[in-house]
């Protein structure tokens, strides 16, 4: 597929919805259900990844996630009051 054939796709789905939802969390997922339940607006949500493999759904497995393909591999900056339990208090630092 090329690039001027994404841009037209893109430009077909952006002249058909009336609102984009970026990320589709539960506070998202919510609001636009509520959205759609008028026919007159369509609610488009976009939400980033594929199926994801039932491991993730163990808590327990989280630690072990991180810096892997599952993870955004956000790293942070030292926290003075949060990431107490965690190495040098930086998210996703081993």
């Amino acid at each position: 597929m090329s690039y001027l054939h994404c841009l037209i796709k893109v430009d077909i789905i952006i002249n058909l919805i009336d609102i984009l939802s970026v990320g589709g969390g539960s506070a998202a997922s919510i609001i636009a259900a509520r959205l759609s339940a008028n026919p007159k607006i369509n609610v488009l949500v976009l939400e980033a990844g594929g199926i994801k493999p039932g491991v993730l759904n163990i808590p327990a497995t989280g630690p072990f996630l991180q810096l892997s393909d599952f993870d955004w591999q956000f790293k942070t900056v030292p926290q003075e009051n949060a990431c107490k339990a965690l190495k040098d208090q930086v998210r996703n630092s081993f």
